[in-house]
Order: C-alpha cells, then structure tokens, then sequence
C-alpha cells in the first residue's frame, strides 16, 4: 500500500509498461528516479507532500496521471529525456516548480483549462518543445511573471480565441508565439499545422 523513496531509483529492469495501482501511497522523494521503462500509468493520486522528483531521470517515453490529479508536483518529470507528448488530467490546477524541466524530446504538452498556476521553470530548457496548448481562459498565474514559457525558441502557444488578448496583453514579450486554437466539434479532430488537437 505503500512505496518508499527510491525504491525504484535506478531500477533498469522493471517492464516496459508500468501502471501503478490504486490506493497506493507515495511516502518519499525520488521514488522511481532513473527507472527504465516505455510507459507508466497512474491508477492512483500522486499528491503533493512527497513526491518531488518522482521520475527524475526515468526514461518513460508516455506518463499518464490519474485523471482526479490536482497538482503536478515539483521537479515531477524533471530530465525525463525520453518523454514526447504530455496531456496533463483535467482536474489538474497546479504544475509545480520544475515538473518537465529538462525534457529534452518533449514536443507538445496540453494545459487543461482548470489549471491556475503554473510554477517557475515548469518546462524549463525543454528545447524541442514545438507546441503548447494552452486552455485556461484567464491566463494562469506563472513564477516567472513577464514571460509564460522560459527560452521558448520556436514554441508556438496555441489559446482559445475569446482569451487571446488576455494572454498577449499578459505577456506582450511573446506575443509573436501565441496562435489561435480553433477548437473543434467536441470528439473531433482537428489539424492545427500539422498538430493533432483532440476536445
């Protein structure tokens, strides 16, 4: 019913596909940190009080969290290199300091539109990331207050149309990478340049 701190840490053998029962509590820091493995799903809610640095290092190409997550924690998926694609629970309205930080291969994250904070670094030096889509109406509130992504280099921030002058007229230094996000019928597809958007 529980995993301790780094119980996992640099855990080369596990399965390529990990999923992560229910009721599991987490109780320690770095708890699968450098672990090998295609995919880890959450069947359970992470919180908050001891998971910094969960997957640090962990070579997960996909990361599902339990869809009743509240908060990302801080420096979660820092320097998961492997990791492609982020599609974060609807419940969540945090993302801690840090949580991608350092993911390498990380092309698109979507933020869901409850989220209200977004915490200082949280895709920090994430240098292939192409693609944001942003759904929050009201722009969350970010540690770093005069700009919503850090080095964002070519980083295009998709936003809801009725949103768009919130976002610019919050960050005036990025307007140049804000996009409007046409948003589809809902259970549709829609094909944003070349961009799979699923509502």
């Amino acid at each position: 019913r529980e995993i301790y701190a780094c119980a996992y840490s640099m855990e080369y053998h596990v399965e390529n596909d990990v999923v992560i029962p229910e009721n599991i509590a987490f109780n320690g820091n770095c708890i699968l940190q450098f672990a090998d493995g295609n995919s880890i799903k959450f069947n359970t809610v992470i919180g908050d009080k001891f998971a910094t640095r969960l997957l640090s290092n962990a070579t997960y190409k996909e990361i599902f969290f339990d869809d009743r997550e509240t908060k990302i924690p801080n420096e979660c998926c820092i320097d998961c290199k492997q990791l492609m694609v982020m599609t974060l629970p609807l419940n969540v309205k945090m993302v801690g300091n840090s949580a991608f930080s350092g993911c390498e291969s990380l092309k698109e994250i979507t933020i869901p539109e409850n989220v209200t904070n977004l915490d200082w670094g949280w895709v920090l030096n994430c240098k292939n990331l192409a693609t944001v889509y942003m759904l929050p109406t009201i722009p969350p509130i970010f540690g770093n207050q005069e700009e919503i992504i850090q080095a964002v280099g070519k980083t295009y921030i998709y936003v809801k149309g009725d949103s768009y002058d919130s976002y610019v007229k919050k960050f005036p230094k990025q307007k140049q990478h804000f996009k409007l996000l046409t948003l589809p019928t809902k259970g549709h597809i829609n094909i944003i340049e070349n961009a799979q958007y699923y509502y």
